[in-house]
């Protein structure tokens, strides 16, 4: 809807999805968890528990986590490792996808951008939320472009769990929402209400977008 609305004011768009993949890091994540028994995606998308424990993937979930948690506060050069590998991969996949677009004068509408992998690596590390910041200043966000507005869809985790057929336990839901608005309110990110239906949703969007239009150039970068 958005990227329907920039071509009806005049913008040249391109849309693209960058919510990070494992390039570098995917051999150690898939040993990570193969190694802490985590969960795994059936061929429908949906998890299946690695070896069938009671409680299923709520339960296999909560160990592989609890065990992810525990080896990355015991070994902080594990932390710093996964931290720049996990941020700089995504920083060269956002720059594959957006900036030939951007150099083309096109604007751009970007599904997920590095903020994912903050909050990914939040709940992987067990940060606290005072670490949010620190990783804002990460160097990775300086060898991206920097979107003109970004948006936090925010919903309540039993509303995104229930959306949601491709994650494991409702507990890795409940583990990002507060994260994500933590992050929002340091990044200074418009929050808007994602329980809305999708047309309200996408009008409270534009409003933001629109008043951005009028004020200045914009290349979009949102998600």
């Amino acid at each position: 809807m958005l990227v329907d609305r920039l071509r009806d004011a005049g913008l040249d768009v391109e849309k693209a999805w960058t919510g990070g993949r494992p390039y570098v890091s995917r051999p150690l994540v898939k040993l990570v968890k193969r190694r802490f028994r985590a969960p795994v995606p059936g061929a429908d998308g949906r998890f299946e528990s690695r070896h069938n424990v009671p409680g299923g993937t709520e339960t296999e979930f909560a160990e592989y986590l609890d065990r992810s948690n525990a080896m990355f506060q015991r070994w902080w050069i594990l932390r710093r490792g996964w931290t720049d590998v996990s941020l700089l991969e995504h920083a060269v996949e956002a720059n594959l996808a957006v900036r030939p677009h951007l150099f083309g004068g096109k604007a751009v509408v970007c599904d997920r951008y590095l903020y994912k992998s903050i909050v990914n690596l939040a709940v992987l590390l067990d940060l606290p939320l005072t670490a949010l910041p620190g990783l804002l200043r990460h160097p990775a966000f300086q060898l991206v472009p920097k979107p003109t507005l970004y948006f936090l869809l925010d919903v309540p985790a039993e509303v995104g769990f229930a959306r949601k057929h491709d994650i494991p336990s409702r507990e890795y839901v409940e583990r990002r929402v507060p994260i994500y608005r933590s992050l929002a309110a340091y990044a200074r990110m418009p929050v808007v209400d994602a329980t809305k239906p999708p047309d309200l949703l996408a009008d409270d969007i534009w409003r933001i977008v629109s008043d951005t239009l009028t004020t200045g150039g914009m290349h979009v970068a949102s998600g």
